[in-house]
């Protein structure tokens, strides 16, 4: 198909040009005449229709300087841009749309914009197999495809494909794929292989930690365990490390005081992608804490002299007792370590919090106020 040799390095052609020939060109981006929904068809890629070609030009800048008239950000909006007010014009989301990893289905690869340059659309290490088709597709019914490819991409990554407007990829491995598009410049494509990519491996996409917070004093030790996402991921291992080693050590998955009182982290990190999360650790200087609650906790009566819910100095006056489970009906009361006695809030009268729900919260003792602050997660 000539559709390729009919662009200059930078994309389209002038929309001056395209005015003076009267007739739509083959190789422009062309418009579909199927809204998104039915574009996303299982028909193969020969056999998907496109209609007449759009006289939007694509932009003479390569996609990393690219400016745009369109909003910098995606827009969920399925409506059409202005064309009487272009600077305004609000762009639908923007896709990769095609059939993936040896699928007949067609599927979206949602792209993001380019904090690094308006008007420009971003996917980064995205996974692509040897002969998956795709195109950019915006949600207002235009779609770029090889035509709109830029001519410095390096030969032997990708191919022409179906009709002529969809991309075939040549080698499997790991992409990154910049888009530009505006009413007034078209569109343009920029791709290039970054890695290796294997398609039966299931990648890390985060990690979590059982614990967001937790305090030590003494001989206490809290078990830290992290949770790889998906759970189905190939590669379940992680590493837990210490921002400030003088304040806390993790042996075995154990966090234990260290040498000196005062908050540091502990950071999980995965083996595949670096995928982290944090656990605040407050450490106390005592082998007890200097207040800690007692009452009804979680639905459990937690007796006076019970250091299960310890509070160590956070910031000021302010005490923390981090990742606290409660539950509605719930009755706290503190009381203090040193004197063995609950905080009073008032002669004779202990200070007591109720609950009226479940939640998971931080909670925040003030020694001089007298209050407990709880900061539902």
């Amino acid at each position: 198909m000539a559709m390729k040799k009919r662009f200059s390095v930078f994309g389209l052609l002038l929309p001056a040009l395209l005015l003076s020939c009267g007739t739509p060109q083959s190789g422009l981006p062309v418009s579909s005449s199927q809204s998104p929904e039915q574009s996303s068809s299982s028909a193969a890629p020969s056999s998907e229709s496109s209609s007449a070609a759009s006289s939007s030009a694509s932009s003479s800048q390569s996609p990393s300087s690219s400016s745009s008239a369109s909003s910098s950000g995606v827009s969920s909006s399925s409506s059409a841009p202005s064309e009487s007010s272009p600077e305004q014009e609000q762009v639908p989301d923007i896709v990769l749309h095609g059939q993936f990893g040896g699928k007949t289905s067609w599927d979206n690869k949602q792209m993001s914009a380019n904090p690094s340059a308006s008007g420009e659309y971003m996917i980064l290490s995205v996974g692509l197999c040897q002969n998956d088709v795709f195109r950019i597709h915006f949600r207002n019914d235009s779609w770029y495809g090889y035509s709109a490819l830029k001519t410095s991409i390096p030969s032997g990554l990708v191919t022409t494909a179906g009709s002529g407007d969809l991309i075939k990829v040549l080698q499997t491995g790991l992409y990154d794929i910049y888009c530009a598009y505006s009413k007034a410049d078209g569109g343009n494509i920029y791709l290039s292989k970054v890695g290796d990519y294997d398609p039966t491996v299931i990648p890390v996409t985060g990690i979590k930690l059982n614990r967001t917070g937790i305090c030590l004093w003494g001989n206490k030790m809290v078990r830290l365990e992290a949770t790889i996402l998906p759970s189905n991921a190939t590669n379940q291992e992680y590493t837990l490390t210490v921002e400030n080693p003088k304040r806390a050590v993790v042996v075995n998955g154990w966090v234990a005081k260290g040498e000196t009182a005062g908050k540091t982290k502990v950071i999980a990190t995965s083996k595949d992608g670096s995928k982290t999360a944090e656990c605040m650790v407050y450490v106390g200087d005592a082998d007890v804490p200097p207040f800690s609650l007692f009452g009804t906790i979680g639905g459990q009566a937690i007796a006076m002299g019970d250091d299960t819910y310890g509070a160590i100095n956070d910031t000021g006056s302010k005490y923390i007792i981090p990742d606290v489970s409660l539950s509605a009906g719930d009755e706290i009361k503190v009381y203090n370590t040193a004197t063995g006695k609950a905080v009073e809030k008032y002669s004779g009268v202990p200070y007591s919090v109720g609950i009226t729900e479940a939640m998971e919260a931080d909670l925040y003792f003030d020694v001089l106020a007298k209050s407990l602050t709880i900061v539902k997660k």
